[in-house]
């Protein structure tokens, strides 16, 4: 037993306490203040691995002893502020077995039942400063080199541009092709140095949570001005006090987006941002220019160049709930009007917490860079195997985990495997660089929602990892006949089953289709207990236990199609 007690618990709600007590992802401790100097009495599972000690050592130990020397002036602060009936939520850092010290976040208070005892939780928060300062090197990293584009490259085109400038005046009576020439030159450096301005532009990190909302906008769009040369202009209408925090990240994000447009595309000469805020929080966001305009019905075609970027932040917005007005003509400037509700759906503004596993540490960063650019996500971890992915999603909760299948140790295949067991409601997507059937037909066995090959469109990436995070089930369509055809060749010899009615058969297709259950009974306008029976027969006339069996059956039995699965 993982918890040393004085005495034993009878009755069932105690039970349940110590059972949540002892399988909580976070360290619980439980402390006797009222002798001097305060002593342990309990500790659960968390603390243990994370401290490196057994229960056994903890309890009746000083609690200091966990604490370097150099924090135990803060912990015994943190001791008088509980005894005194005030909780405690602070940072400082705690000490291993093994004498390292690493950072915690405490929260400290008494306890309810006892005020001779006080409970703290402490959670391990090395990942999270090591995000921190990672954030803070890439940012750094990224004024760095902006500044040297400014100082270096962009001062010498200008230069250059200035002696080309000089040429062509000294080659009034040059011949025609020599003048065509030098022309065809201060065009170009004209061009490069608009190219460097954009860059430099977009380099230049803005701290959104130091400098507050307004304030950076107000400083994104003068920055946007000074860099690209246009005549740039803040609007703010209404009542922006009302703005609802949870929007202020998704919308700096549109706006940076939708003036990088502007700079790229539309060889405009003014361009001006109006923000409205109403006071029930519903915003109005108009990004006007006066550039040369687009035929609007061309935004929407998959492999018209130049609309990515506005495609890709019609998804963003879409994601908020809110709608996208394109207004342009060709000669006639461009405004996009963004409308966002005062009501916000909490699924629709959510942050989808992910976590990478994946061996290859390139890819890992390469996979959280391109979440967390976007917006709408977290890496909330990243595992080097099977066996911390298993671990990490313990204590991480992420929502999607992106999941490698050849790894080393326990590799993902097994991993999948062991999460589920775990948490049969985790949603994972098995991303690798295999296109061998046995692999896709191994991960889809093991409960994984999505197979997709590395080599798939960021686009196409972040669309499967919100179909998943929405219930989808999902697979890359260069592998999805293959896995077909081999679920068909490759059914064993089943038992005799008892024959599905034709409204059943209707919920195995939509099931094998990766239609959650909720849908299902809305489009056969099931009750959801109705629809639970009507699984729970499918399942025992189809001799499975789950949705993916049943699924697997339907398809090898050709009563569904992948190529029908919503995308």
């Amino acid at each position: 037993m993982l918890t040393i007690r004085s005495e034993s618990t009878g009755s069932a709600s105690e039970q349940r306490y110590h059972h949540l007590f002892e399988n909580m992802p976070i360290c619980i401790f439980v402390a006797d203040l009222a002798v001097t100097p305060t002593v342990i009495l309990e500790v659960n599972r968390r603390a243990e691995l994370v401290y490196g000690f057994a229960a056994a050592e903890l309890v009746g130990k000083p609690a200091n002893q966990l604490v370097p020397q150099e924090s135990r002036a803060s912990a015994q602060n943190i001791l008088e502020r509980v005894r005194q009936g005030e909780t405690v939520t602070t940072e400082t850092t705690n000490l291993r077995r093994d004498g390292t010290t690493f950072p915690v976040r405490v929260i400290a208070a008494l306890d309810p039942t006892d005020n001779g005892r006080m409970i703290a939780t402490v959670e391990d928060i090395t990942a999270e400063k090591q995000r921190g300062s990672e954030a803070e090197a890439i940012d750094a990293e990224r004024l760095r080199i902006a500044h040297e584009i400014h100082d270096g490259v962009a001062q010498s085109l200008g230069g250059l541009r200035f002696k080309s400038a000089l040429w062509s005046h000294l080659a009034d009576a040059a011949p025609p092709a020599m003048r065509a020439a030098l022309d065809e030159l201060q065009a170009v450096l004209a061009a490069a140095i608009a190219d460097l301005r954009r860059a430099i532009f977009a380099l230049r990190p803005l701290d959104l949570e130091t400098l507050g909302f307004l304030p950076a906008l107000t400083q994104l769009v003068s920055d946007f001005g000074g860099q690209t040369q246009l005549l740039a202009r803040l609007d703010v209408l209404g009542s922006p006090d009302c703005l609802p925090e949870s929007y202020e990240l998704p919308l700096f994000r549109i706006v940076q987006h939708g003036l990088h447009n502007i700079g790229l595309h539309a060889r405009a000469s003014a361009a001006v941002v109006r923000l409205k805020v109403d006071p029930a929080g519903g915003v109005t966001l108009s990004l006007l220019d006066d550039g040369r305009g687009f035929d609007p019905g061309l935004a929407d075609a998959a492999h018209h160049p130049g609309h990515f970027g506005l495609r890709q932040m019609r998804e963003r917005i879409l994601d908020l709930g809110s709608t996208l007005d394109i207004r342009s003509a060709i000669g006639q400037g461009t405004e996009l009007l963004i409308t966002l509700p005062a009501g916000v759906k909490r699924s629709a503004m959510s942050t989808v917490r992910i976590l990478i596993a994946d061996d290859h540490t390139l890819m890992r960063q390469g996979l959280r860079q391109l979440c967390e650019r976007l917006g709408g996500f977290a890496v909330v971890a990243e595992a080097v195997n099977g066996a911390q992915a298993v671990e990490l999603t313990r204590t991480a909760r992420p929502d999607v985990i992106l999941m490698d299948i050849v790894m080393p140790d326990v590799d993902g295949v097994e991993a999948i495997r062991q999460i589920l067991r775990e948490n049969p409601t985790a949603r994972l997507i098995a991303l690798t660089v295999y296109r061998q059937e046995q692999y896709m037909l191994d991960a889809i066995r093991a409960g994984a929602r999505g197979y997709l090959l590395k080599t798939v469109d960021a686009e196409e990436l972040i669309a499967a990892i919100r179909a998943v995070h929405r219930g989808d089930y999902l697979i890359d369509p260069i592998i999805a006949a293959r896995v077909q055809n081999e679920l068909r060749q490759a059914v064993p010899e089943q038992p005799r089953i008892e024959p599905l009615t034709e409204r059943e058969m209707a919920v195995l297709r939509l099931l094998a289709q990766g239609v959650d259950n909720k849908d299902i009974a809305q489009a056969l306008h099931y009750s959801v207990y109705t629809m639970s029976n009507r699984l729970r027969t499918i399942y025992e006339k189809l001799n499975v236990t789950n949705r993916t069996q049943a699924a697997r059956y339907a398809l090898s039995h050709s009563w569904a199609t992948l190529d029908e699965a919503p995308r």
